[in-house]
């Protein structure tokens, strides 16, 4: 019995040790050929993903550029969302936003999707941004606050999202 035990045991050993050697065979014939045809490894992982942004990638401040590309980026900006997702809403509508009005509405999501709730009723979703356009379902609105929608709101209706947190529309409801 003891003898049929080790026969077993060096059976699975001879089978490990062929086991490493096919793997170390096709690691150097791996080595060879990266050799032979001078593929830069490095290069290939500094492209692989991962989860640093470029120092060279910047937001766009409508403040900062020249009113005439923030006009034909954003030709109306209804207002924007500030760190703490809240939604606010620019006085005028003017470019740099100078005086913001603060809402209680919240942006809940990110850039491709969210839902546009009311903290005053316990965080009820009164809109969507769905493919790029925000849209507020209007009666709910009303239904809830048994109010018409303010301009703010109208304004807020069909508006879109532009990067750096912006709100814009192309004019004025």
């Amino acid at each position: 019995m003891i003898n049929n035990f080790n026969k077993n045991k060096k059976r699975g050993t001879v089978a490990v040790n062929k086991l490493v050697i096919v793997i170390l065979v096709i690691l150097v014939i791996a080595a060879v050929l990266i050799f032979l045809f001078k593929a830069d490894i490095l290069n290939y992982l500094r492209n692989l993903p991962g989860y640093s942004v470029p120092e060279e990638d910047e937001g766009i401040d409508l403040g900062q550029l020249d009113p005439e590309v923030a006009r034909s980026l954003c030709p109306v900006r209804v207002g924007g969302i500030d760190k703490d997702d809240k939604i606010y809403f620019c006085k005028d509508f003017e470019i740099g936003c100078k005086t913001r009005i603060f809402s209680n509405l919240i942006w809940d999501g990110n850039s491709e999707s969210a839902d546009i709730e009311i903290d005053k009723f316990f965080y009820k979703t009164i809109g969507k941004f769905e493919n790029g356009i925000v849209s507020i379902n209007q009666a709910k609105l009303q239904g809830e606050s048994g109010l018409p929608a303010p301009k703010f709101l109208n304004n807020l209706d069909e508006s879109y999202y532009l990067s750096g947190n912006f709100l814009c529309r192309g004019a004025e409801a």
